[in-house]
């Protein structure tokens, strides 16, 4: 059972805590373990980038948003009437989210620290493109996650951008797991 309400409080209590305590990044500086929602944590867990966690949280559905043109520099995804743009601007990562025609409204100071250095691969045996982001859709349409790793090597970090009902509510940022 889940309980929109009750996230919607909290992201507005989140929203809220960096007006009244002078923390602009309270909202920001969260890990999978700080998501006390259970059903935000479990779709969040389900991108998979938590393979110690498989098993251990209820199945969920999402839809994925399909790839539509990547590069170096940027990435496109579009379908489940979701369009995510991520692109390497001057100021660090862009991000373009539009979801049901409607443009978000979103502001995380921190995407400034994020440079990917390319948003795909290329993986010659498998003669494929790999992609190092993502964006998904919840099956009730609504919840957004667009996640990204970014870095080389073992200093990657993977950041998963939470959208709900036309809302931004945080981003959960993890070491990536070699």
């Amino acid at each position: 059972m889940h309980f929109p309400l009750c996230r919607t409080f909290v992201a507005m209590l989140l929203s809220a805590g960096h007006a009244l305590t002078g923390h602009a990044a309270l909202q920001q500086q969260l890990t999978l373990a700080d998501v006390h929602d259970s059903l935000l944590h479990a779709e969040i867990a389900a991108l998979g980038a938590y393979p110690e966690l498989e098993g251990v949280l209820p199945v969920v559905e999402l839809n994925e948003v399909p790839l539509r043109a990547c590069s170096s520099t940027s990435a496109e995804l579009e379908g489940e009437d979701v369009r995510v743009e991520l692109r390497n601007g001057p100021q660090g990562l862009a991000m373009r989210v539009v979801v049901d025609g409607t443009q978000l409204a979103f502001t995380d100071d921190r995407n400034a620290q994020f440079r990917s250095e390319a948003f795909c691969g290329w993986d010659a045996g498998l003669q494929r493109v790999l992609p190092y982001c993502g964006a998904y859709r919840s099956q009730d349409g609504d919840r957004v996650y667009v996640f990204l790793i970014a870095g080389e090597g073992r200093k990657q970090r993977l950041a998963t951008w939470v959208f709900e009902d036309g809302r931004y509510l945080f981003r959960v940022e993890e070491e990536a797991v070699l």
